[in-house]
């Protein structure tokens, strides 16, 4: 379980700097 939310906020993360940044 808790694997599973680190999982998510680490791709959720990763998907807003790639917003932040414009690069998606």
């Amino acid at each position: 379980m808790v694997r599973y939310i680190s999982l998510i906020l680490f791709i959720g993360l990763v998907f807003w700097s790639c917003e932040d940044n414009g690069e998606c």
